[in-house]
């Protein structure tokens, strides 16, 4: 038939092309099984090896003591109150009124350190999977084409005033705002530590997700409001991630990628030298608080290897799967050496074949 959807009576088409068609033995499964196992090991002894290699240095920084305070645009000196940052803010969260704390952690490095260094801000108790949280973004309005009609930023997609609120919802609503000074202690000058801000985000997220409207930066967020909770910056003056503003600043971006779990850490800046032995000052402008909802900051350097970084979880996964894979090839071999059988013996065939003439 000339319309026919018959297949072409080729060897192709009818999938009858000649093949290799290994077929196993118990010997020869037991070898692969083995072989694969021995790899599996080799594979966690490097991993394993690499993750002792990385140097790590990490500081729970929830209830550092205050330094000095800002209010109303004044600092002040507030080392003889020996209070936490965390319970200022605390008190100032209840009392509604604006504070930003300052607090210094000192710590000691005993060698030099590879390059480069990495730095994370990381909670404990944070939780961002929440449905309504993560929903509450919109990605129209991130790639700079405005709110979409429906956004799902809901109550926070429009301020008072019918202004856009850019960046709208509550994962923008919550961004992380402690900032960080690292100076390397020295007699006769404190030697200031560059930490770099750019190249921090996917860079999936920075070519595909995240854009500015067209044409000048300030005219384009001109009648657009902030997020309420951001303190006196706006979309266009976060600071840090980079050397862009906007929707395109790797900070924002950064804290736009949500987390599974409560307990996570994120980039946050990259030290392209190694840290020299010696003692250290961090100094931290401590804005966002964590007590309120019992969670704990904390924050890390970390270097890493050519396998990424540290993860000796890893490299037990990789010692458990080839030390199992080494048991079902020997336990073969016993089972097959204790109840041997020839290969393709027909008398262990049995056909059933009902004819439908």
């Amino acid at each position: 038939m000339a319309n026919s959807r018959r297949p072409k009576d080729t060897e192709l088409y009818q999938q009858n092309l000649h093949a290799w068609q290994p077929i196993y033995t118990p010997a020869s499964a037991a070898f692969i099984l083995v072989i694969a196992g021995v790899i599996f090991l080799f594979i966690g002894v490097g991993v394993l090896t690499a993750s002792r290699k990385i140097w790590n240095f990490e500081t729970d920084y929830t209830h550092c003591v205050a330094q000095s305070v800002l209010v109303n645009k004044e600092r002040k000196d507030v080392t003889s109150w020996n209070k936490s940052c965390a319970d200022l803010l605390y008190k100032s969260y209840q009392n509604a009124s604006s504070l930003r704390c300052q607090c210094i952690d000192e710590f000691t490095i005993t060698a030099d350190t590879p390059e480069p260094v990495f730095f994370y801000y990381g909670f404990r108790g944070y939780y961002q999977n929440y449905r309504q949280y993560v929903r509450s973004r919109d990605d129209k309005q991130l790639l700079g084409r405005g709110l979409n009609h429906e956004t799902p930023c809901g109550s926070l997609a429009i301020d008072n005033t019918d202004r856009e609120i850019a960046p709208c919802g509550l994962i923008a609503e919550s961004l992380f705002n402690d900032s960080f000074t690292l100076v390397k202690s020295a007699a006769l000058a404190d030697e200031h530590i560059r930490m770099d801000g750019e190249g921090i985000a996917w860079s999936t997220d920075v070519r595909d997700k995240f854009r500015n409207p067209p044409g000048d930066l300030k005219e384009a967020f001109k009648n657009t409001a902030a997020p309420g909770s951001w303190p006196d910056y706006d979309v266009t003056s976060i600071g840090g991630g980079g050397n862009k503003q906007g929707y395109e600043n790797e900070d924002l971006i950064v804290w736009m990628r949500t987390m599974a779990t409560p307990d996570w850490r994120k980039l946050h800046r990259i030290l392209h030298a190694p840290l020299k032995g010696g003692n250290y000052k961090l100094t931290i402008e401590y804005n966002y608080p964590s007590t309120i909802f019992e969670g704990r900051k904390f924050y890390f350097f970390t270097t890493t290897t050519y396998f990424g970084g540290g993860n000796a979880t890893l490299s037990t996964y990789f010692f458990i799967t080839g030390v199992v894979y080494i048991v079902l090839g020997f336990l073969l071999i016993a089972c097959h050496a204790r109840y041997p059988r020839k290969l393709g013996d027909p008398k262990l065939l049995r056909f059933s074949y009902t004819s439908n003439q």
